[in-house]
């Protein structure tokens, strides 16, 4: 997991995996869980990401980008009415955003074959920046 300080809160990104999705355009979907604490109401972050494949004739291969994507990390909890709401402090607000993100790294079929004839049947490791 990945924790960096952003202005008045902090923000971690641990990837937790990836699966393709067959189709017309076939896509890798990263898999990850984004944690934000302490950021006011309204803010916004979007993630994106490079993926490199590993271990592979020639050392490795730029695959793609994905599809940036964003997400709230922080807005208004709303309560249903009451007569005699409960007070702020007993509420566990941790102001704390916990997301599950997915993000698309559209893959043509060339660079499916360019990667498959590089691997050669081997396994290989992927790189998220």
């Amino acid at each position: 997991m990945d924790s960096r300080l952003f202005g008045d809160g902090s923000i971690s990104l641990k990837w937790n995996g990836v699966r393709g999705q067959s189709g017309l355009q076939p896509k890798l979907i990263l898999l990850g869980e984004l944690v934000a604490k302490d950021y006011g109401t309204g803010a916004i972050v979007q993630v994106t990401a490079d993926i490199t494949a590993w271990n592979i004739v020639g050392s490795h291969a730029y695959l793609g980008s994905a599809t940036p994507k964003s997400y709230v990390l922080n807005w208004i909890l709303q309560e249903p009415g009451q007569l005699n709401p409960s007070p702020k402090n007993e509420r566990n607000e941790r102001n704390e955003r916990n997301e599950t993100v997915q993000l698309p790294v559209l893959l043509s079929p060339s660079v499916i074959e360019g990667l498959e004839e590089r691997r050669q049947g081997k396994d290989f490791s992927i790189t998220i920046d």
